[in-house]
């Protein structure tokens, strides 16, 4: 069963050894940190589980399409196929000394940023294979669309992600430590707990078993 953001923010205010507000009925936020910064910082942890978990993804290609824009969710380019050829197309890879040419003659290049173009036309258009990025909600009763498995290191992301404002406050004011037992200016022990986190984030992901890519030239 998919876990709400409501319910992922619980989560990451227990990492954080907050407590859920009670008095807040708008949204789910702890005593001391913010509904928006858990949102963000939830947001911030779907877009870095994408190089283990992305989201499959198609796009219609129209007939006669020199140059595609593409998708707004798109993460990258797994790969291209031609109803005409009723194939799929190469990269093309810019290369000194050789020509623009492909051995199934078309090929696809994602240039400019946010645009396909292709050396020919597509006659009868295609299909477009990528990788999505995952949608972010915002109210607390949506679903997390990422699979369960990538909960616990978005929740560890998400708590290094809340610790980085407290941690700038703690380096700020470090720069003005005088006593000898006080530590020296660099200490700073809510960055090391965002540190730690980010490591916790790292080696659940590494977890995840990798997933295959799509076609390559």
């Amino acid at each position: 069963m998919a876990i709400k953001l409501g319910e992922l923010k619980s989560i990451v205010i227990r990492l954080l050894s907050d407590e859920v507000d009670p008095d807040v009925v708008t949204s789910v936020t702890g005593k001391t940190t913010s509904a928006a910064l858990l949102r963000d910082s939830i947001h911030a942890g779907l877009k870095a589980i994408l190089p283990w978990a992305w989201k499959p993804q198609t796009f219609v290609i129209p007939a006669t399409t020199t140059v595609l824009e593409l998708p707004t969710d798109l993460y990258r380019v797994e790969g291209v196929y031609d109803d005409a050829l009723a194939s799929y197309l190469n990269e093309l890879v810019m290369s000194a000394g050789y020509a623009q040419a492909s051995d199934s003659g078309n090929a696809w290049l994602e240039y400019p940023d946010g645009y396909l173009t292709f050396l020919t036309e597509l006659e009868d258009g295609g299909t477009l294979y990528y990788s999505a990025r995952w949608a972010e909600p915002t109210l607390d009763d949506e679903e997390i669309q990422a699979p369960a498995i990538c909960t616990p290191g978005i929740a560890f992301y998400a708590a290094s992600y809340c610790l980085l404002p407290k941690a700038l406050s703690t380096g700020t004011l470090g720069q003005y430590k005088m006593k000898v037992d006080s530590g020296v200016p660099t200490d700073n022990p809510i960055m090391d707990m965002s540190n730690a986190f980010m490591k916790r984030f790292e080696l659940e992901m590494s977890r995840i078993a990798g997933k295959s890519r799509g076609v390559k030239s």
